[in-house]
């Protein structure tokens, strides 16, 4: 799609519309044609002035079912409804019903003075477009989507991610591909934050914070919860304020604690994630001071609170912390242990489709699956600072487990948004 726009260099709200009805298979080919004629530096046939005159905002291309509808009631006089026949039977290409239309078609066109060259010509060009016709009153409704989207991003990009974010509730393939594409643009993104965090993408200053939906294992309705408490009882002061405010949720149990430690949302209370995954153990000081007073209004206690701090005796591994980070926010947005190697412009979100490149990645995991067919094969995924990409491998390969966690410089092919055809590491 962005080829097609570069090429075309879109500058009327026509030219939207008519590379979003020929960026598809088949009438792709002729994204080029209209580019040239657009520009002057290809002719556009001429067949009849009327033909001509249906096409004129098209440079001469058959784009849209409505002008194939056009041409049937204009050169060969069909109503509405004939014309929508003839479309409908030669986009299905029923031999039998084909040359019947045709012959209709080209008796009728003669009969209102045109040359049966002129005509055999019309026709076949409406044969070999009718495949892959266009509506027109889709096309327009999608670019005018498109249009409207392109300047929100353009001047509004701020609120335009973080209503992407939040829309994509949860997702995070989805969230991932915004963030990433945030990043370019300059906007610092805020991994979910205790404090911080709602139910949607938020927006602070230049920054858009992530919301705690996105962490795996933490639904709506903890998140509502969450907000809900906070909401009540302010921001929370220290790790033990909101241990034992969080507590006081009936529904809301430690899995759902340790969950967001190890999503690194409690980081503003300056803890390792290790300290407190200790603390909330049933064992801890921490758990038996909260069992305890947990009866009690908060802010009877609230001085307790303030002043109970665990000691920071744990120390976290690096590792741990960005396994942790990938299993639950879908990819890493913290410890990112790339940063060092990325220059401008080759990083794996600035590579395009079909080209080969050479980059430094982390192989963040490595699957032995079976496909459908019964056969093994390994499923390799990969990641920077930017996006993580996965790669097909069909040829089992022992060896590949031991790339697991850690830098690898790969050579590969793009072969979609999101997969990588890997050739050498």
């Amino acid at each position: 799609m962005i080829k097609a726009l570069k090429e075309i260099k879109v500058d009327t709200f026509n030219d939207i519309a008519a590379v979003i009805s020929l960026n598809r298979p088949g009438p792709m080919a002729y994204v080029s044609n209209y580019a040239k004629r657009k520009a002057k530096k290809e002719e556009i046939p001429k067949i009849s002035k009327e033909y001509d005159d249906i096409l004129n905002e098209t440079y001469g291309i058959i784009i849209y079912q409505e002008q194939i509808m056009q041409i049937a009631q204009k050169i060969a006089n069909m109503s509405f409804e004939e014309a929508d026949l003839l479309r409908k039977i030669i986009s299905k290409k029923q031999a039998n019903e084909m040359l019947a239309i045709k012959k209709d078609f080209i008796e009728r066109a003669s009969k209102n003075n045109y040359d049966k060259k002129v005509v055999e010509e019309i026709f076949n060009n409406i044969e070999r477009f009718a495949d892959y016709g266009f509506n027109k009153s889709h096309a327009i409704a999608y670019s005018m989507l498109t249009f409207k989207m392109a300047y929100l991003k353009a001047n509004y990009p701020l609120e335009f991610f973080a209503s992407c974010i939040s829309s994509a509730n949860g997702a995070q393939t989805t969230i991932a591909k915004y963030v990433n594409e945030a990043r370019k643009m300059g906007i610092e993104i805020i991994t979910p934050n205790i404090n911080k965090s709602y139910e949607h993408a938020t927006i602070e200053k230049n920054q858009i914070i992530l919301p705690l939906g996105l962490i795996k294992g933490i639904g709506p309705e903890i998140v509502k919860l969450i907000v809900e408490n906070r909401n009540n009882v302010g921001e929370y002061k220290n790790f033990l304020h909101c241990f034992f405010n969080l507590s006081k949720i009936k529904s809301f149990g430690k899995a759902a604690l340790e969950t967001l430690i190890k999503a690194n949302a409690l980081r503003d209370f300056n803890l390792s994630q290790a300290t407190m995954l200790k603390e909330i153990d049933p064992k801890s000081d921490s758990s038996i001071f909260i069992k305890q007073n947990l009866p009690k209004n908060p802010q009877e206690i609230l001085d307790k609170l303030l002043d109970f701090e665990p000691e920071n005796d744990e120390i976290d591994n690096e590792d741990e912390l960005r396994k942790n980070e990938i299993e639950l926010l879908g990819q890493n947005y913290s410890f990112i242990p790339t940063l060092k190697y990325e220059k401008q412009n080759q990083r794996l979100i600035d590579t395009r489709i079909g080209n080969e490149y050479i980059l430094i990645a982390e192989c963040t995991d490595v699957l032995e699956k079976i496909s459908k067919y019964k056969k093994p094969y390994q499923q390799l995924y990969f990641q920077d600072s930017s996006l993580r990409v996965v790669s097909y491998m069909y040829k089992i390969d022992p060896e590949l487990k031991n790339l697991k966690n850690k830098l690898v410089q790969i050579k590969f092919i793009k072969k979609t948004e999101n997969e990588i055809i890997l050739k050498e590491w």
